[in-house]
């Protein structure tokens, strides 16, 4: 839980293009404004 919400942390202010993230438990979260233009499909959870 805490590994989600750092990433999501993380990849809410790291990109200026719309991107689609699937975290390790199958959750998709989008951020940006439009069609996604990467997706990123994370493997493993962080070790925290």
């Amino acid at each position: 839980m805490l590994d989600n919400m750092i990433f999501k942390q993380l990849m809410k202010h790291s990109f200026t293009i719309p991107v689609e993230v699937t975290y390790p438990n199958g959750k998709t979260e989008k951020y940006g404004n439009g069609a996604p233009q990467v997706k990123i499909k994370v493997n493993e959870k962080i070790p925290v």
